[in-house]
């Protein structure tokens, strides 16, 4: 069994934030997609609420804490890397920035998932079981979000002025 803590991506997420932010503008493209991938792992993340409401439950049972506890660290977790990519916004974002996201996102999802009985990005032993449909939707916003957060996020207009 694979370990959120150990595996999940908004971990890599945060180091790569971090590491970037460390060295603007040289490594202000990886700054730029890590900032898209904290907003695409934060929707996601809360979007299985609406098709699997026992989910975060299940999440929290599966990695032994309290839910109230899980739900706070959740919070800091994928809230705090969105605040500090609207706090420090990237010097630019473009769609290069957003197709970035999505090839980082779903090289991550294949290396978790090659040899997984379950299929292809189905990410169980990472988080918490769901139905195939369920993590196939998941998928679709977050690549939905990688590809749209460069024009319509919150730190869009700072980093695109008109």
């Amino acid at each position: 069994m694979k370990s959120m803590y150990a595996n999940g991506f908004t971990r890599i997420v945060i180091y790569w934030q971090v590491a970037s932010s460390l060295n603007r503008p040289t490594l202000e493209s990886i700054y730029s997609i890590a900032c898209v991938s904290s907003w695409a792992a934060l929707v996601s993340f809360h979007t299985v609420l609406f098709v699997d409401s026992s989910a975060h439950r299940r999440l929290a049972d599966h990695v032994g804490s309290p839910l109230p506890i899980f739900s706070i660290g959740n919070l800091v977790v994928h809230g705090l890397p969105c605040a500090v990519a609207v706090y420090y916004p990237p010097n630019y974002l473009n769609i290069y920035s957003g197709i970035g996201a999505v090839i980082a996102q779903v090289t991550w999802g294949l290396a978790q998932t090659i040899d997984n009985k379950a299929g292809l990005f189905v990410l169980d032993e990472v988080y918490a079981p769901c139905p195939k449909k369920t993590w196939w939707s998941l998928w679709i916003v977050a690549l939905v979000v990688n590809l749209l957060y460069p024009f319509i996020g919150p730190t869009a207009a700072v980093a695109n002025p008109i």
